[in-house]
Parts: structure tokens; C-alpha cells; sequence
């Protein structure tokens, strides 16, 4: 019997191996793939952030320029005009008004004045109290507030006590009134017709009263 040789050749029938450069393009395929997420990610974190940054400016921004907007400065004794007129009376008190006339740019008044009784020879008698109301005019209620006043406007504040004669005891005799306007530092005098027991100044109040 003849055996017949092997066919040398049958290595030429293993399948191939794959090749390098087709393992190379899909490394290079994911390579890509991975970069294109990681810039997706960046550029989404970018606009993330790029949101909240114009949030917040666009949040602080106006408020600041409100609050600039509607600052206006307190007004100074240079630029106002102080009156002062005896007024009306009521069960025994007896008033007094003053008047503050802005004759300069537009400004705020805010608390009392301070007032004080004079005598001839120009001593401190006696010193107004604060109080925020009485019989004849201050807030009607709560506290002092702020009077914006535009120019030529006016705000007022009423200085009343009892009146002599209606109360036991002495009662301070002063002719003279020293009046300093609110957060001024400027004061005037002005002569009192009619002294009064216990003297109390009222806060300034817009308009020409001394009552609101």
C-alpha cells in the first residue's frame, strides 16, 4: 500500500490573522469617540456655569442700580428756609409752627428738630422734648418717617405745651426759641410771643401743617 505524502502546503490553510491596521482604525474610532464625549461634557459644564454666572449678574446687577437711582441726599441748612408762626391752641395747649422750605435740589428730612427756650440773655431755659404726637399735630401714628422734598416743597413740625396758668407750679420763662433743623448743624432764633409749661416738638411731616 502506498501512502501518499502530506501536502506541505497546508499551512496556507489557517485562516489569516487580523490585521494590525484594522485594529488600529477602531482604537483610532474610539479615541475619537471618547474626545468628541469629553468635549460634549466641556462645552455642556461651560454653558452650565455660563447660565449661573448671568444669573447672578443679571440678579445683583439691578439692584444696585436701583438702590443708586433712588438715593437722594438729606437736606442742608444752605438750602433751606426755616419759619416759625404761633398757631392754634386747644383744653389749654398752645402751638407753635415750623416750617422747613427747600429752595435747593431735590433732598430728604427725617426726625425732630431740636429746640430750645432762650432767655433775654440768650441761656438755655429749658429744652423742647421729643415726642412723636400730641393734642395738636406730629404722626398720626408709628414712628417718624422720611419727607422727601422736591424743591420749593415744604415740611413742618409742631412745637406745643401746656399753657400758662393751666398747671400748678413754675413753668420755664423764656422769650426766645433756638430752632436747628433736622441733622443740621445751623440754628435760628426766633422771639416767643407766648411761652409755654412742659415744651414738646413734634417730628417734621410733609406739607405745611405739622400734622399727618
Amino acid at each position: 500500500m502506498t501512502t501518499q505524502p502530506l501536502n506541505s502546503d497546508c499551512s496556507s490553510r489557517t485562516p489569516p490573522l487580523p490585521r494590525p491596521l484594522r485594529l488600529q482604525r477602531i482604537s483610532e474610532l474610539n479615541l475619537n469617540r471618547a474626545g468628541s464625549h469629553a468635549a460634549t461634557r466641556s462645552r455642556s459644564w461651560r454653558l452650565i456655569v455660563g447660565l449661573m454666572v448671568g444669573s447672578f449678574i443679571f440678579a445683583v446687577g439691578p439692584s444696585r442700580a436701583h438702590g443708586a437711582d433712588v438715593s437722594v441726599p438729606r437736606c442742608t441748612e444752605n438750602h433751606l428756609v426755616t419759619t416759625f408762626t404761633a398757631t392754634s391752641s386747644a383744653a389749654g395747649h398752645e402751638g407753635d409752627l415750623l416750617r422747613f422750605i427747600n429752595r435747593g435740589p431735590d433732598c430728604t428730612l427725617r426726625g425732630y428738630p431740636g429746640v430750645e427756650g432762650l432767655s433775654v440773655g440768650g441761656q438755655v431755659v429749658v429744652h423742647a422734648r421729643r415726642t412723636p404726637r400730641g393734642m395738636l399735630g406730629g404722626v398720626s401714628s408709628g414712628h417718624p418717617g422720611t419727607v422727601n422734598l422736591a424743591t420749593g416743597s415744604t415740611a413742618s413740625a409742631i412745637l406745643e405745651g401746656i399753657g400758662v396758668g393751666f398747671i400748678p407750679g413754675p413753668c420755664p420763662r423764656y422769650r426766645y426759641v433756638r430752632v436747628t433743623p433736622p441733622g443740621a448743624t445751623t440754628s435760628i432764633v426766633f422771639p416767643v410771643p407766648y411761652p409755654v409749661c412742659d415744651p414738646q416738638i413734634h417730628p417734621v411731616v410733609p406739607g405745611r401743617t405739622g400734622r399727618s
